[in-house]
């Protein structure tokens, strides 16, 4: 308990930790079975073209009748990230969220490896933090975002992790080179990689610190946006947005006993676009 009350601690994976086994038990029980997708050659690497690969598996490309698909592949083993498993359990409860800030997940092969819609023409919005960044995502010089972007992405990614945490979802990962942004529009975004992802009791009295910890993540990439919106755009306008999005992560990393939880900062956040005239 004393590790989740850290006031900086903004990222967090605790999959596969004793004290969630319990939880984890009781949702096994409960938990909606995938489609199945029969075709044999969703299980042969050798066939799939690699899109991505990582600590907890390999997604590949391939080819169905109703047109082309992604699949997972999970590692055998324990990861840096956690146990592959959880992700799997976190992927088949994401199936039943139709939350637009999410990849579809489709179902399963024979396997057991995931099956998910097909992105296309999608980038990720950020490079990993590196050894001088350390924490900290790394942006482009040629990196640009709109006024209407910057809000409109804000909000949908706040959403998505309202309702990840309405169902006891922790993605544990946060990061901006964790999102995809379309490349005909950025505002259209996709939380991915769900590695260091966990599933816990949202009640609990450890539940709430988890909730503040993901929020103090959200907080991080809030200021990233809003410091992308200052270098990009001048006018007056842009900068307004960009201070109240400042205000907003500042709000997220708040160390008062009544901390602010996703909720909360979703009206916060409601109120400002509220306030502010987009073109």
């Amino acid at each position: 308990m004393a590790l989740l009350c850290l006031p900086k601690l903004a990222w967090i994976a605790l999959s596969d930790n004793p004290f969630l086994r319990k939880h984890i038990e009781q949702i096994n029980r409960t938990q909606t079975c995938l489609s199945l997708f029969k075709e044999d050659h969703l299980d042969d690497p050798n066939i799939g073209e690699i899109l991505g690969s990582g600590a907890s598996g390999v997604t590949r490309k391939y080819d169905v009748e109703s047109g082309e698909i992604a699949v997972k592949e999970f590692s055998a083993a324990i990861t840096s990230d956690g146990n592959p498993e959880e992700e799997r359990r976190v992927c088949v409860l994401i199936s039943d969220l139709e939350c637009f800030g999410l990849v579809k997940m489709l179902g399963q092969t024979k396997k057991g490896s995931i099956v998910m819609e097909l992105l296309k023409n999608y980038d990720v919005f950020a490079q990993p933090p590196n050894f001088v960044t350390c924490t900290k995502d790394v942006y482009g010089d040629d990196a640009q975002i709109t006024k209407k972007e910057a809000i409109i992405m804000a909000s949908k990614l706040l959403h998505t992790l309202c309702v990840l945490h309405r169902n006891g979802i922790c993605h544990g990962d946060f990061y901006g080179h964790n999102i995809l942004t379309s490349r005909e529009d950025k505002s259209d975004v996709k939380l991915t990689d769900f590695g260091a992802a966990f599933c816990y009791e949202k009640d609990s009295d450890y539940g709430r610190l988890i909730e503040r910890i993901e929020a103090r993540a959200y907080g991080h990439l809030v200021n990233e946006i809003s410091c992308l919106l200052r270098k990009n755009e001048s006018c007056q306008e842009s900068q307004t947005i960009a201070s109240a999005l400042s205000n907003l992560s500042k709000e997220c990393h708040n160390s008062s006993p009544h901390n602010t939880n996703l909720s909360e900062l979703s009206t916060n956040l409601e109120s400002i676009t509220a306030n502010i005239m987009l073109e």
